[in-house]
């Protein structure tokens, strides 16, 4: 029974009837499956080789895992490439934003709700510079509606490095009031309080960090890419000296 539900279930083949018929009424057999050669390849060839290829990559980026703090980079990598699969990167970033005016709305918010006399720790990034290993395991291509060809190189990060970061002791402070703003009418009667640093200048934390991290290049043409990283640093923090102000 399964041997003759195939046999029925299987298409014959179709029988066009050929331009030169011939008298006693022959016709050419054309198969209805497609042929055994297809067309050719759209994408085949790499698009660069990076093997002895020199990359400078302008760095622009966000910190976002700082809890008190908004945080902006900018930097300046290069990577050279010994193969198509391994280089190394040395990089530098640095943190333009700095002091208490980068204090998020968040933080200054949480300030208003303590004394005084309390103080709060704040961590402020400042520069990192790191060394390298970049391992590309993967090349691709995308080809969207047939009209352009997008050249992608996917890698991951391994390496050393140096950072510092900014430790300022911010607190609170209630602006000039009064009781009744006819009194006084030349005074700002509004009661607020501004997030500050208080005491010496902020103290400067030198760390030694690992990095390690994943991304993508996005090849526009042979010599530009956009290129989307994202880097995860780890280091032991120095615990400084807080009993002065």
């Amino acid at each position: 029974a399964l041997a003759l539900g195939v046999v029925m279930l299987t298409p014959p083949p179709a029988y066009a009837q050929a331009d030169n018929d011939d008298d006693d009424g022959s016709a050419t057999i054309v198969r209805s499956r497609a042929p055994e050669q297809k067309r050719k390849t759209l994408v085949r060839n790499k698009f660069f080789v990076k093997a002895k290829r020199l990359e400078i990559t302008p760095r622009f980026g966000y910190i976002s895992n700082n809890a008190l703090n908004s945080e902006v980079m900018l930097g300046l990598g290069l990577t050279y490439h010994f193969s198509e699969r391994i280089g190394l990167e040395v990089a530098g970033d640095y943190a333009f934003l700095g002091s208490t005016s980068n204090t998020k709305n968040l933080a200054l918010a949480g300030l208003r709700l303590l004394d005084a006399s309390f103080r709060l720790e704040s961590v402020d990034p400042g520069m990192f510079v790191t060394a390298s290993l970049i391992w590309y395991p993967m090349y691709g291509k995308l080809n969207p509606f047939a009209s352009a060809v997008i050249n992608l190189d996917f890698f991951f990060t391994l390496g050393l490095g140096y950072g510092n970061e900014s430790i300022e002791m911010l607190a609170h402070e209630p602006q000039e009031q009064c009781l009744d703003p006819g009194e006084n009418p030349g005074v700002n009667c509004d009661i607020g309080f501004e997030g500050q640093s208080l005491g010496a200048e902020p103290q400067i934390n030198h760390m030694f960090l690992f990095n390690f991290g994943f991304g993508a290049k996005v090849y526009l043409a042979k010599m530009v890419s956009l290129r989307l990283d994202g880097r995860l640093y780890l280091t032991w923090d120095s615990v400084l000296d807080f009993d002065t102000e």
